[in-house]
């Protein structure tokens, strides 16, 4: 008899969720056999030790040797949740490895297939939690009720493993009080998940006629009145944790239909409560300011919401294609490849490439444009269809002269005329260069272009072949074309026999043309632009030096304008006699004769006290000589345009200058 049809002398009895392993470690150690011993029965029963289905193969193995046909140990009979089942992808990751209470399996270690079921054993009162077997432990009185209210919630499909597990992290997030071990916080998360899900609460919670300011302090009261304290980072994490049901109930007002679960495991809102606020409001408050209820930003409230569902850790970002709702409450699938979510620009609905009718449709928000837009034209789709900001091409008619062009949504509300009307799309005998400008448009060379000037316009920057009645020969861009007005040549033939010397455009100046130091040369050899370097003889009698374009600038005789220094006539020394008395004999680089009477500063020492300062002659002759003197002291006390010290008072101050 071979060893895969004779029977396991000791018989194994499957407990609740037990996993084929499980099972089969017990099984092998109940009958005194190796752990090899699989291994040697697959082989034997499928030819090989690793089947395509090991699983399947194994269980038909057990049910031949432990006689038992029945025998079914597969992950279906344990559910996840009340919506997928066992193939909730959303589940596992949450419900890690399941053991049976020890005093149930009489001491064994029995693993179990990741279930929701209840976390504590009744019969024995001992807590079983959701992962390892080290933490089992005998509970209270409390633990025992809120189990009882647990498999109520269950029933009722009022709590499912995400709302478990996000109320956990909000109860374990940084700034909570800390509970060690997760029986102690099992009472807090069933009284919290009972309260959130109590008919009358979340009616009132989710009413769109509320402020968000009134619904957070609801909120609060009610975390406060069932942990029994303020827990203001509690309420925080379940404001944030509820805002996708809150976004969906008014996006439903908003779209006036039926409200719709944003996700499986999102908030368990019945659809009851929500649809009966489809009519209650119209007025709604921005949904940014939901954020803001709890002192909350965009960004900072996406990072902490990736915390509380477990997406990754508060510094580790998640990426790849989420689920995310933006800063005006619209959902959409963006890629993260950053800290935190992208930016509620990336949003389609408010970048206008999704169409939310009554708030970014065309005809809400550009009804000028959306009078051209015609249904006969575009299948029957109507402007309230069409969102602003998409790149599809639809037909238009121009309203004011009924021309018919494609362009896309995008471009046609940038614009604020038709492309026909502003030359962006050329039709022959509208706007083409040969129905504007004809005169441009005989020069075309008909041989040497590859288009006619039927097919541009008179802006277009295309190059093209010309030649003109004269025969000139030119390749030019069409704007350049017409801005000349035509032939290039031709028009410098033109201004050629108009006169433009120096003496006709400015006879002013060439009346200030130096007799004698430019020989032959006249005004009338020159241009007003010439750089030539001449000689002027300006209305006071100086002779200078001066190129054409300065002159013609504005820059005359340098002594008239003091840029030039002539000792004698302008210089400091015979322009300020009296001032230069005062003039300090070391600390000056210059001598009066060789400085302008300008806004340079100069070193002076009084006569009256000795004080040494910095001025400018310009403020000397203001202020009449030495600042830090008494005006009666000072050297311009008297007339400034005496010759001499003639005062008495500058007579005094003479007699105290120090030899």
């Amino acid at each position: 008899m071979s060893t895969l049809r004779r029977p396991f002398v000791f018989a194994v009895r499957p407990q609740h969720h037990e996993t084929i392993d499980s099972y089969t470690r017990r099984l092998l150690s109940a009958n005194f056999e190796l752990d090899t011993l699989p291994r040697e029965l697959l082989k034997e029963a499928t030819g090989t030790r690793h089947p395509d289905d090991p699983e399947t193969a194994w269980t038909r193995v057990l049910r031949a040797k432990t006689r038992n046909p029945n025998l079914d140990l597969s992950p279906r009979r344990a559910r996840l949740c009340g919506t997928a089942g066992e193939t909730c992808e959303q589940c596992k990751p949450l419900l890690r490895d399941r053991w049976r209470c020890l005093l149930c399996a009489k001491g064994h270690h029995i693993k179990q297939h990741p279930h929701f079921d209840d976390l504590v054993c009744q019969k024995h009162r001992r807590w079983v939690g959701l992962s390892t077997i080290d933490r089992q432990h005998p509970v209270g009185h409390e633990i025992l009720a809120a189990a009882r209210t647990f498999r109520n919630l269950r029933r009722h499909g009022r709590i499912n493993p995400r709302m478990y597990d996000v109320l956990e992290r909000i109860l374990t997030a940084p700034g909570t009080p800390d509970l060690t071990t997760a029986a102690e916080r099992f009472p807090s998360i069933v009284a919290l998940a009972d309260a959130l899900t109590e008919r009358a609460f979340m009616r009132r919670l989710f009413d769109p006629s509320r402020s968000y300011i009134d619904a957070v302090g609801q909120l609060r009261e009610m975390v406060n009145e069932t942990l029994g304290e303020k827990r203001p980072q509690v309420t925080r994490g379940i404001w944030l944790y509820l805002h996708p049901t809150s976004a969906a109930v008014r996006d439903a007002i908003t779209r006036n239909d039926s409200y719709q679960t944003p996700a499986s495991h999102d908030f368990p809102l019945p659809r009851q409560i929500a649809t009966g606020y489809s009519t209650a409001a119209r007025n709604l408050e921005r949904f940014a300011g939901y954020f803001a209820a709890t002192a909350d930003e965009y960004q900072t409230a996406m990072k902490y919401l990736d915390f509380i569902h477990g997406a990754h850790d508060m510094d580790n970002p998640r990426r790849g294609r989420v689920n995310v709702i933006c800063a005006n409450g619209h959902r959409y699938v963006a890629t993260v490849l950053n800290d935190g979510l992208q930016s509620p620009k990336t949003c389609p609905a408010c970048r206008h490439r999704r169409v939310l009718t009554g708030q970014n449709d065309l005809a809400t928000l550009f009804p000028e444009a959306a009078e051209e837009f015609l249904p006969e034209l575009n299948g029957g789709l109507t402007a309230s269809q069409i969102p602003a900001g998409t790149q599809q091409i639809y037909t238009w008619r121009c309203k004011k002269h009924g021309h018919e062009y494609p362009q896309s949504v995008a471009n046609r509300t940038r614009s604020k005329d038709c492309s026909v009307c502003s030359k962006r799309l050329i039709i022959a005998g509208h706007n083409d260069v040969a129905t504007t400008h004809p005169d441009i448009a005989a020069d075309w060379c008909r041989t040497s272009n590859r288009v006619g000037p039927t097919d541009v316009a008179a802006g277009s920057n295309r190059s093209i072949h010309w030649r003109c009645e004269e025969g000139h020969h030119e390749i030019t861009r069409v704007f350049e074309r017409v801005a000349n007005g035509g032939c290039r040549e031709c028009s410098q033939t033109e201004r050629l026999e108009v006169k433009t010397d120096l003496a006709t455009t400015h006879p002013a100046l060439a009346a200030e043309w130096h007799p004698e130091w430019n020989g032959d040369l006249r005004p009338e050899d020159f241009t007003h632009g010439s750089n030539a370097n001449m000689a002027w003889l300006c209305r006071n009698g100086h002779s200078y030096r001066q190129r054409i374009d300065r002159r013609v600038a504005g820059i005359g005789c340098g002594r008239c304008s003091k840029r030039t220094r002539i000792t004698g006539i302008n210089d400091l020394a015979t322009t300020d006699s009296i001032l230069i008395k005062e003039w300090h004999s070391y600390l000056n680089w210059k001598t009066p004769q060789e400085c302008f009477a300008i806004t340079e500063l100069h070193w002076w020492r009084c006569l009256a006290n000795n004080h040494d300062y910095r001025q400018t002659v310009d403020h000397r002759r203001k202020s009449r000589g030495c600042p830090m003197c008494a005006p009666g002291e000072r050297i311009l006390a008297s007339d400034p345009s005496a010759a001499g010290l003639g005062s008495l008072s500058v007579s005094v101050a003479l007699l105290k200058v120090t030899p």
